[in-house]
């Protein structure tokens, strides 16, 4: 089943998804709070780095950005871009809902 999302903020903290199921009518709304969707990404990030067995220097490189950069996201320090999730994911090998998993 096709799914099309539709990212919008409330504020700076909340974030809401809405789901567009194909075939069905209606809207799923799933409300997420800003630091726990940087609490499960810092978390995923670590677990799949740790599974490559790469250092963050090393992913760091692989990704383009500094290890400096790459230890305060791990550490919910930052919040990255879309761009260095995508960089990031890229490096690792796994899509970004690897990531950051939107499941409903």
């Amino acid at each position: 089943m096709f799914i099309m999302t539709q990212l919008g903020f409330i504020n700076h903290n909340i974030l809401i998804i809405n789901h567009y199921p194909a075939r069905k009518k209606g809207v799923i709304y799933i409300i997420m709070d800003r630091e726990e969707i940087i609490r499960i990404f810092a978390g995923n990030l670590r677990a799949e780095r740790a599974r490559k067995k790469f250092s963050q220097e090393y992913l760091a490189e692989k990704a383009d950005i500094t290890p400096e950069y790459l230890a305060r996201v791990e550490h919910e320090k930052y919040s990255p871009s879309l761009v260095v999730i995508a960089k990031l994911a890229l490096a690792l090998g796994v899509s970004v809902d690897k990531l950051i998993p939107l499941d409903i």
